[in-house]
């Protein structure tokens, strides 16, 4: 393999690791997920099929009890699943991407479901997002549970299109935005969506993250970025450190 899927099937290792590590030693006699339940779900998503996957998931599990266990436990084996494929080069690059991308929608979604909801009132709200053909999102899921566990309202929001971010910007108001970019041709399109951010009736922040941020002097210097990070502890210093400036 090259060295670009090299890094690709590395991502689906972090993927499968990141959320086996989430659910922790299983519960002492709870079974394992089937082969053919998780077959099943990744057919689902590789099909772009995420809501019947999400269905699928919800009435397998619902009912019993560490729900949320469970299913990080089965998207885990799903993302293996999608590596495997990926060797057999039964799959394609953009078909992986889509499915990194869900399983972590699933993830948040069956989470949501498993344990109880959260009074949001006095949280703050942070709003990560990648663009659309952005394939490295993993640092902005990852930034995401960190600021979750930090106590903040979180919304991720991955292969987006510019419309879509300032949209849910505007009607979410959030304190943080976080940006990501893995490649310098995305640059010119991400500091276009900053503008675009800055120009709405409240005082969001803007952090941005990725190889490619970290790597351009240029961006440093933009001033529609409030920030460019290396490193998620270093955003949640940061806003730490800006509380906001006005009420939601």
């Amino acid at each position: 393999m090259s060295n670009s899927e090299d890094q690709f099937r590395a991502l689906l290792d972090q993927v499968a690791a990141h959320l086996s590590a989430a659910h922790g030693e299983r519960t002492r006699g709870e079974s394992q997920p089937s082969k053919e339940l998780v077959k099943s779900v990744s057919t689902l998503l590789l099909s772009g099929q995420y809501d019947p996957a999400e269905r699928l998931l919800q009435r397998r599990f619902e009912n019993r009890p560490n729900f949320a266990v469970i299913a990080d436990y089965l998207l885990a084996e799903v993302a293996r699943d999608m590596g495997a494929r990926w060797d057999r080069d039964e799959i394609s690059f953009a078909q992986v991407a889509m499915v990194i991308e869900s399983l972590y929608r699933l993830r948040r979604a069956l989470r949501a479901e498993g344990v109880a909801a959260l009074t949001t009132t006095s949280r703050r709200k942070a709003i990560f997002a990648g663009l659309q053909d952005q394939v490295h999102v993993l640092g902005l899921v990852l930034a995401g549970e960190a600021f979750e566990q930090d106590g903040w309202e979180v919304d991720i929001i991955l292969n987006a299109t510019p419309e879509d971010i300032i949209e849910r910007a505007a009607r979410w108001r959030p304190d943080i935005i976080g940006l990501t970019a893995g490649r310098a041709q995305t640059l010119p399109r991400i500091e276009a969506l900053a503008s675009e951010v800055k120009r709405l009736p409240f005082f969001g922040l803007i952090i941005l993250g990725g190889y490619a941020a970290n790597a351009a002097p240029k961006v440093v210097r933009d001033p529609a970025i409030d920030l460019v990070v290396s490193d998620i502890q270093a955003a949640l210093k940061f806003a730490r450190d800006h509380p906001p400036k006005t009420t939601h």
